[in-house]
């Protein structure tokens, strides 16, 4: 992985969720700074001020839609903002749902179960190629 400074930007309502895979990610690399939102709103506001190498978003927001996280990596194609794009969940029903966009070589979709700590970091080891 390049030794440049990186910036992950995690998006879940759930912060609990992704605490310990946050710290993890920042104990294995130390050159990647996680910032987090726990809303749509607070990620567009950080996106709008801040430059993010990467983007990991929960797909089910408790107070949006059931596809909160492909709605909102659609609003940022339509927006010409193209960061690497991680979305998961934990709906097994979900799984290969998103086809058209698994085909864009900066789009991952993954069921929260499919990825230890370990499968993460290869993940963003192969991002960051």
């Amino acid at each position: 992985m390049d030794t440049k400074y990186r910036k992950i930007l995690f998006i879940d309502d759930e912060y609990t969720s992704i605490i310990d895979l946050i710290e993890y990610i920042e104990y294995k690399f130390s050159n990647i700074k996680c910032s987090t939102a726990q809303s749509l709103n607070t990620a567009r506001e950080k996106i709008d001020a801040e430059k993010f190498d990467l983007i990991i978003c929960d797909n089910m927001f408790v107070d949006d839609s059931e596809n909160a996280g492909i709605n909102f990596y659609e609003e940022l194609i339509k927006k010409n903002i193209y960061i690497p794009f991680v979305l998961y969940t934990c709906s097994r029903i979900q799984m290969n749902k998103y086809p058209e966009f698994e085909k864009n070589k900066n789009f991952y979709y993954y069921t929260k179960w499919e990825l230890n700590l370990d499968n993460w970091i290869e993940l963003i080891n192969r991002i960051f190629e």
